[in-house]
């Protein structure tokens, strides 16, 4: 997930061929949490922060570790 720390976030198809497994099968509780603070969203294939989560992306980034 340090993708995230890009504008333009982390490919979900990228994810799943990497791992074998979709971003929301192994991190489906943070991203879930992570969307209703404001702090992520998914756009266009990408899971990336939001403007408020570019701010606070150390809140987001320990959500995954």
């Amino acid at each position: 997930f340090l993708g995230l720390r890009l504008r333009r976030g982390v490919s979900l198809a990228a994810f799943a061929r990497t791992f074998g497994r979709s971003a929301t099968a192994v991190y489906g509780e943070e991203i879930a949490a992570l969307k209703r603070q404001g702090l992520l969203e998914e756009r266009a294939g990408y899971l990336r922060l939001t403007n408020r989560g570019l701010l606070l992306g150390n809140v987001a980034f320990r959500a995954f570790v």
